[in-house]
């Protein structure tokens, strides 16, 4: 997988090397599965396929597949504490992790020769490499008899997937959301395709990642009883019968909910709200902000508590989709 080395604060990490997406998506940082999702490549192995994923276990549960397109012959899936792997092979090989299992972010990779990596580092080798395949290439998940195979469903995190034949690469999986609906999957950089889950239920998408992520964090949002975190990237407001404006539990400050965000930025606040009143109010700042309008960011705006509007005094309404993002983006 093509690096880029960092350093940060003196410690060495590695990022993998990705030009933009087109317009209509936005990257993240990963998407996560909660073991119903998955992702069909599309890609059949042939001899010399390779394949390498950026993931970190969200759960370390027994029998989890990583990626498959069929058991046991072209899969990874952790078992009993060990790697199971197949590359087109009639019978399965099995390496031991590296060190303890953990849930700190790895990359593994079968190559077409029946070497597994983990890391880097070459761990096991199954050379016995006869079989042919016919389905192709899951994410999260492998067939057994042709079938999806719903037990073996992994809980993790994935940042990136590379698949080569015969050396090509045929795809670079980038986490992304698309724009238009919202939908969340994996963004192919080689074929210009969006993978979309093929499962049930929906990828949770990680941070927005590159010059037009968001800048406002919903999680930094903590509940009291007129500003609720339903958890799910939307808040709940709950304006009493003295005001039509409330704030969440301190801190409440703008800078709170949008760590990154500096002054002399100039933004645009977006949301979408099932209340009448399409604004936040910052509060020591005496400034309201419209959705759909750009500030310049000034220190005073920093400090100030947000409020969140409903509909007027004593209303409920729902606020998703929160999004402070430069204003050229």
């Amino acid at each position: 997988m093509r690096k880029i080395l960092c350093a940060i604060i003196g410690l060495l990490f590695t990022i993998p090397a990705h030009a933009a997406l087109p317009d209509g998506y936005t990257q993240l940082e990963y998407i996560e599965s909660t073991g119903t999702q998955y992702i069909d490549t599309g890609v059949v192995p042939v001899q010399n396929t390779a394949t390498e994923i950026d993931f970190q276990f969200v759960d370390l549960r027994n029998d989890s597949a990583l990626l498959g397109a069929q058991y046991p012959s072209y899969h990874v899936t952790f078992y009993s504490n060990a790697w199971y792997f197949g590359s087109r092979n009639t019978s399965q090989g099995s390496t031991n992790w590296i060190g303890n299992p953990d849930t700190a972010r790895h990359t593994v990779k079968i190559d077409g020769a029946g070497k597994f990596y983990q890391d880097g580092n070459l761990t096991g080798t199954n050379s016995s490499q006869s079989s042919t395949e016919t389905l192709s290439i899951l994410i999260f998940a492998r067939r057994m008899n042709s079938a999806l195979d719903t037990k073996t469903m992994s809980v993790i995190k994935v940042y990136n997937v590379e698949i080569t034949n015969n050396g090509t690469l045929v795809r670079n999986l980038v986490p992304a959301k698309r724009n238009s609906d919202g939908a969340v999957g994996m963004y192919d950089m080689v074929s210009g395709e969006f993978f979309t889950n093929q499962g049930t239920g929906t990828f949770i998408a990680g941070p927005e990642t590159g010059p037009c992520a968001n800048l406002f964090d919903i999680s930094k949002v903590v509940s009291n009883s007129t500003v609720i975190n339903n958890g799910d990237g939307t808040l709940t407001v709950n304006t009493t019968q003295d005001s039509n404006a409330v704030h969440a539990a301190e801190p409440a400050a703008l800078k709170s909910f949008a760590p990154n965000l500096k002054v002399g930025d100039v933004v645009t606040l977006s949301a979408q709200t099932t209340g009448s009143e399409k604004s936040i109010y910052l509060w020591e700042a005496r400034n309201s902000w419209s959705f759909d309008t750009k500030k310049t960011i000034t220190a005073d705006m920093l400090n100030s508590s947000v409020l969140f509007y409903a509909s007027g005094v004593n209303t409920t309404a729902t606020i998703s989709n929160i999004q402070i993002k430069p204003a050229y983006c």
